[in-house]
C-alpha cells in the first residue's frame, strides 16, 4: 500500500514540475508576416491615379468615371470628396485616394 501511495505521489510530483515548466516556457511568435484582416485597403499599386472629384464624378487616369461604372476588374460603388470606394469581382472593396501632392480643392 505505502509503494502505491509513493508512486502516485511521485507521479503526481512530476505532473506538476511538467506544468511549472510548461508555465516558464517563453514562447516568441513571429507576426511580421499577417496580413490584415479587413477588407477595405488603399489601392496602391493598381496603377489607379484619382487625379480629380467633381460633380459626383472621379477623374481617374485622365477618364472621368461616375457610380456604377467600372474600372478594370472593379466597379465604382461610391465617390465621396477625398476618395472612391471601389468593389474587385471577387468581393474586395478597397479605397482609391488622392495621392498628397496632387489633392485639388475646388471651393464655392
Amino acid at each position: 500500500m505505502i509503494i502505491i501511495l509513493l508512486i502516485c505521489v511521485t507521479s503526481l510530483s512530476a505532473n506538476i514540475l511538467l506544468d511549472v515548466n510548461f508555465l516558464e516556457r517563453k514562447t516568441h511568435y513571429d507576426f511580421s508576416s499577417l496580413q490584415s484582416p479587413f477588407k477595405n485597403n488603399e489601392i496602391s499599386d493598381q496603377g489607379f491615379k484619382l487625379q480629380a472629384i467633381f460633380a459626383n464624378q472621379a477623374k481617374i487616369n485622365n477618364i472621368w468615371y461616375k457610380k456604377g461604372d467600372f474600372l478594370k476588374n472593379y466597379k465604382i460603388l461610391d465617390i465621396y470628396k477625398d476618395y472612391v470606394l471601389l468593389e474587385h469581382y471577387n468581393g474586395d472593396q478597397m479605397y482609391l485616394k488622392f495621392k498628397k501632392e496632387s489633392k485639388i480643392n475646388v471651393n464655392f
